[in-house]
This record gives structure tokens, sequence and C-alpha cells, in this order.
């Protein structure tokens, strides 16, 4: 037994045995390295009668460091840890239905070695204790619900990319998570990946130099916290579970959503990468969101890739957001401001507001220019500044821009916007101020500006420009 053992300590397994009796360790400091007597890995079986840990690590000021060893703790747990700090380094270990690892103590996985641990679930750690997972590969079974839970911060990947099959459900409150790198995806079948985040948690994804990846994600969930996504891949096909016969299908819930939270995406040096197929990427109500990089992939003409409600959105702050989906924003009472860059991506798209202040560019600096913009709706009752950039429509007979009681302002005295489509504006009731702008269309028929029922002012000191065979039509 470990506590028979003075004073720091090797101990070296030099063939593979079973043990049936118990490892119980309870007295004072100490650091105990338990490995294989050379490279050739030997194996441990545990044996004890019942549900019985193979080590019993109680109290006291143990260090325990498990390396180069294979331990197969089948239908057993394979550790209670409660001394001052567990580190496995490398080895494999096997386990079923019971916790392998139950810790009220710090963990550190992978620091040096890539350990691999099979089991329902793999480590539980308590107690403001860190969890800190650098490397190795983690495999659940298709009845894992948590594979790994803890109390306290859990840093995964800070020097490694640890792989993870079938996470099933991880959930924090009130600490910090971060996930610098990592991959996650499930087996057909299995129990869908979840990240839960509550009361004041602060969760950072991806790094400068990382990028995590997550297959199939089915919800990322942060209330009343912190979420900063600075790269990595995210994907959702949609729903996992299919109707009943003779039912309707369930509504596809966001990949991401959020509550009272602020939320960072992207950075300057890194753009992570969003696929919601039939779903919505992200989905947030209260707080913020700025969007300074990012790629969004969907195919639902019906659900926008983000929605807001009373939320302030700062989108391409210095760099390029992209949206390849035919919906990309739905934005409802709160405000929207478009900086410098913003392209729309390689298919026509839509942006729908309502009760919004929105601001596209600025009276100096870098401008926005937006292209394959198939419609931006403004709501009821709105405010909409465009103060600077381009905006490029499709070839359609619909407004590029369409408005509903609101206020809107083109131009200002220092700055002039552009925009390019076979009808740019309409505008009905609310009011319309040109302060300046350059208008480019080319159809005979549709104007550039149609309004109804409101009150116009134009020029105001400057002159707009109208490049088109129809510029008015004033009801």
């Amino acid at each position: 037994a470990i506590s028979y053992i003075s004073g720091d300590h090797t101990i070296n397994i030099r063939q593979s045995y079973t043990e049936a009796t118990q490892a119980v360790y309870s007295a004072g400091e100490k650091i105990v390295t338990i490995q294989s007597v050379d490279s050739t890995r030997r194996k441990i079986t545990n044996n004890i009668d019942g549900s019985t840990p193979l080590f019993s690590i109680t109290g006291g000021g143990l260090t325990l460091t498990l390396q180069n060893i294979e331990i197969d703790s089948t239908g057993k747990p394979l550790m209670t840890f409660g001394g001052q700090l567990l580190k496995i380094e490398s080895g494999t270990f096997t386990g079923t239905t019971e916790t392998l690892i139950t810790a009220s103590a710090p963990v550190t996985i992978g620091t040096s070695g890539t350990p691999e641990f099979t089991a329902q679930k793999i480590v539980s750690v308590t107690g403001n204790n860190e969890l800190k997972i650098i490397k190795g590969r983690f495999s659940g079974t298709s009845g894992t619900t948590s594979l790994i839970t803890a109390a306290g911060p859990i840093t995964i990947g800070d020097g490694g990319t640890p792989i993870f099959k079938n996470l099933g459900n991880l959930s924090i409150s009130g600490v910090v998570l971060k996930i610098i790198s990592g991959t996650f995806d499930r087996e057909e079948g299995a129990r869908s990946i979840q990240i839960v985040a509550t009361n004041n948690a602060t969760v950072t994804i991806g790094g400068t130099e990382t990028s995590p990846q997550f297959t199939d994600l089915t919800s990322l969930i942060v209330n009343n916290g912190t979420l900063t996504i600075i790269s990595g891949s995210f994907t959702n096909t949609g729903p996992i579970h299919k109707p009943q016969e003779g039912s309707l299908p369930p509504l596809p819930e966001p990949m991401i959503s959020t509550t009272n939270t602020t939320v960072t995406i992207g950075s300057s040096t890194t753009t992570p990468q969003f696929i919601a197929l039939e779903n919505q990427v992200l989905s947030v109500s209260s707080g913020s969101l700025t969007i300074t990089k990012g790629i969004f992939t969907g195919e639902s003409t019906s659900l926008p890739q983000i929605t807001t409600l009373r939320v302030q959105i700062v989108v391409g702050t210095n760099f390029n957001p992209t949206f390849n989906c035919p919906y990309a924003l739905n934005v409802r009472t709160g405000s929207m401001t478009i900086r410098d860059e913003f392209f729309l991506g390689n298919q026509t798209t839509k942006i729908i507001t309502n009760d919004t202040t929105v601001t596209i560019g600025a009276e100096s600096g870098s401008q926005p220019s937006i292209t394959n913009l198939k419609q931006l709706i403004i709501g009821r009752p709105g405010i909409l500044n465009i103060l600077g950039g381009s905006l490029t429509g499709e070839s359609s007979s619909d407004p590029m821009i369409l408005t509903n009681d609101t206020a809107v302002t083109i131009g200002s005295g220092t700055s002039t916007p552009s925009f390019s489509s076979q009808q740019a504006l309409n505008v009905i009731a609310g009011s319309l101020t040109i302060t300046k702008g350059i208008f480019i269309g080319t159809s005979n028929t549709l104007p550039q500006i149609t309004t109804s029922g409101i009150q116009i002012t134009y020029g105001a000191n400057f002159n707009p420009t109208f490049n088109c065979p129809f510029a008015l039509s004033v009801i």
C-alpha cells in the first residue's frame, strides 16, 4: 500500500497482475509516481470485491502521478482522490458504468504524454479545484450523460489537442471554462454534445494559434456570464431526434444561445467558422454582441443565422465577417452598428430588424462594403442611419432597403454612402433625410427611391447624385 512508503518514491510495475486489495493513503505530504518499469506497458486489473476503487486517497498531501501503465477497472471505479494533486501523464485507463476518477483535489491530465480513457464517465472533480486536460483521448459510451464534470475551473487543450468522443453534457456554474484546443464529436446514437454555463461563468473557446473542432454541437448555452469565441469550427447538422410518424418535426434550437451575456466572436488574427444548415448559429437575449470576424454558413430561408433581442450589436470592427446564408440577422429591440468591412458572402442574404437603431458606416474613417444584400428590412419603430459605405443588392424588383415607420438618414457632411441596385430604398411612413449619397441603377421602370406618406429632406447644403433613369417616386 502507498501508506507504507516513506518519503517520495517511484513504484515501478515489473509485470501485469490482478489486484484484489485496495491501495489506501491518508497520511502527510508525499510525491509518488506509479509507472511501468520500462517502455513496455504493464497492466493492472481491478479485481476487488464489489464497487471498490483500486485507489482510495482520503486526505493528506499526496501528489500522485500515473504514467505508462494500463489499468482495467471494468465495472468498478478506478480511484477516489483527496490528496494534493493528481497527475495522469500517459497510459490506458478503462472502465464501464462507474465514474473512473472522483477527486476533491486538482487534477492534471496529459502534460507530457497522451493518456487514453474509456468509460461512461471518466472524471468528476468536486470543490473549487481545477481540472486541467492538456492532452489525451477520452471516449464515452452511447449512454454517457456527462463524460467529465467539475465544480471548479476547467482548462482544456492548453498546450495540446485532446480528443473527446461522446462528451455528453458539460456544465459549469460561476467558474471559468477555457477550451483552447481539442476535437469534440459523437457516435451515432450517442447523446448530443451540450455545454451549459450559468451564474456568472466565463467561457473562452479557441486561441490565437489554436482552433477547437466541434462536430455536431447541439447546444452551447451561456446565461448571465461572458462568452468569447476566439477561434474554432462549430458544426450543427440539425435536429438529432426524428419526429414520430404523424407528428410535426421539432423546431431546431440555436446551436449557441445566451442570456444576459457579453458575447465576442473572432479577433484580429482569427476567424471562427459556424455551420448550421437547418437551424440558427446564435441566439442572444439581452447583453451585447461584438462580431469582429467569423464565417457563418447556413441553408435555411426561414431561420436567421443570428437572432438578438434587447442587444447592442457591433459587426465588423476593422475586419469582415462573412455570411454565406439566405437569412443573416434578425434584430429586435436593440441597436446594430455595422463598421468597416462587412461582406455577406457568396449568396444573396437578408437582414431584418424591429424596434432597432441601425447605423451603417461612420462620418469618417474606413467604411463597410456590403455586397450581395438581398434585403435590409427595418420594422417599426426604427431608426436607420446610413452614414457611409457601399451597399450592393441583387438584380431584383424588390427594394434593397425597406423601412416602415422609421426615421431614415443617408449621408453626412463628411461621408457619402453609395447604393447600387435596381431599387435602393422604399420608405413607408416615418421620415427620410438625404444629405449625401450616390445612387446607381439601370431600370427605367423602378425608381431608386420610393416613399409613401413621409416627409423628405433632400440635399441640405450638399448634392446627392443619381446615376439612374428613374430617381424618385413620391406618393
